[in-house]
């Protein structure tokens, strides 16, 4: 019984980190194409608190994927995390759903802004 307790307890704490990792690894995909956007435009994408877990698309001149070059298409299902852009700067927010203290990120909220800096806390 006790096995299977601790078993449990390891198989969600295991799901949790990698959930993280894997939203994780979609916001940088995020910040990636934001910062291939700027790099045309000499501008960032104007967006109005985007609920990422319901996906967006950054394309040229327009959301749709047809009207030019894609930069990124996606969601991050696995937390809850916004973007907000007013075209000179860019904000990523989302929650984690564990503590990553050993690499150095104290709390399990999180923000991304230009070039891919990411604060976890201090």
């Amino acid at each position: 019984m006790v096995f299977l307790i601790v078993t449990i307890i390891l198989l969600v704490n295991n799901t949790a980190k990698i959930r993280d990792i894997q939203a994780m690894s979609e916001i940088r995909q995020l910040s990636y194409g934001l910062e291939s956007y700027y790099e045309e435009h000499w501008t960032y994408p104007r967006v109005n608190e985007q609920d990422l877990r319901k996906g967006i698309t950054l394309a040229d001149n327009s959301s749709d994927q047809t009207a030019g070059k894609l930069y990124y298409q996606g969601k991050v299902p696995a937390v809850r995390a916004t973007l907000t852009s007013d075209g000179s700067k860019y904000e990523i927010k989302f929650k984690l759903r564990k503590k990553w203290s050993i690499v150095g990120m104290q709390t399990r909220s999180c923000t991304v802004t230009n070039n891919y800096v990411i604060d976890c806390g201090k």
